[in-house]
């Protein structure tokens, strides 16, 4: 799917978060969404689109502040960091961030944070659960 297509992204939208989407309106802690990150990385992989509230309605971005939230999300604490592909969209007038995290062949990222302790984190349904281990 081409997700760039708006089309297709509006349809993606309508149906809602899963265990491989998950929206935000903004990024405003990076630490936080490194989790999502993570999970997503320890899982199936997922998209993250950035521009959309709760309600599921387009409100758009600013996306190269989001693209400097994600990065630092995904260099700073995540560990390993997290490789993202990020694309932006047009929908209703207003940009949105797309960014795509590819799965991991083995649960190994993890959240690197002000506990000092590394915490795995996965998707499921369209949470991130910690992982005991």
């Amino acid at each position: 799917m081409k997700l760039n297509q708006p089309d297709e992204l509006q349809q993606l939208i309508r149906g809602g978060e899963s265990v491989t989407l998950e929206f935000k309106q903004t990024i405003s802690h990076p630490e936080k969404i490194a989790k999502t990150l993570v999970a997503f990385a320890n899982t199936r992989g997922g998209k993250l689109i950035i521009g959309i509230n709760d309600r599921k309605e387009i409100v758009g971005i600013d996306p190269e502040e989001e693209k400097y939230a994600l990065l630092i999300a995904a260099s700073k604490y995540c560990y390993p960091a997290v490789q993202l592909h990020c694309i932006e969209a047009e929908l209703d007038d207003k940009i949105v961030l797309i960014a795509e995290i590819a799965p991991s062949s083995i649960a190994h990222f993890y959240l690197k944070d002000s506990t000092a302790l590394p915490r795995f984190y996965i998707r499921e349904d369209n949470q991130n659960k910690l992982l005991i281990r």
